[in-house]
């Protein structure tokens, strides 16, 4: 109503998230979209990859294996041309994930080798809640 796109675009990432912590894939899938088109219309590159990593999970949960890889293909692009370390291990341990359930152990593998690679001397705190999930996926890849 106040005609506030971005505020509404963070709203509909902010539920995406909700709908995929208690496993609505297609809502969160919906919202994703939502908030994809608006920050496509207003040109918020940062926000657009954001929400495509978030449309990936979204598409992963409902086994839309082609589409979850489009989307976190182009939310990489976007993280290795900002060179943001965070946010490309992020997406290759989504990415490796999708691999795995797809019983694509080579990719899954070249995924957690790049990631792991990237965050390995960051010492920053928020780095530890993504290497915890890399040493999952590496129990799940069986290395």
């Amino acid at each position: 109503a106040l005609g506030d796109e971005a505020s509404a675009a963070q709203i509909y990432s902010n539920l995406g998230n909700l709908y995929q912590g208690v496993g609505l894939f297609a809502e969160a899938e919906e919202v994703c979209r939502q908030a994809e088109r608006i920050l496509k219309r207003i040109n918020d590159g940062l926000n657009l990859a954001r929400a495509r990593h978030n449309l990936g999970m979204a598409c992963a949960g409902q086994r839309r294996w082609d589409e979850a890889e489009r989307c976190f293909q182009q939310a990489l692009a976007h993280w290795r041309a900002r060179e943001d370390r965070w946010n490309i291990a992020n997406t290759l341990v989504e990415l490796g994930n999708l691999y795995l359930a797809q019983g694509q152990r080579a990719r899954a593998h070249l995924c957690l080798e790049e990631g792991e690679a990237l965050i390995r001397d960051q010492g920053a705190p928020w780095y530890v809640q993504l290497r915890a999930e890399f040493a999952e996926l590496r129990q799940r890849w069986g290395g």
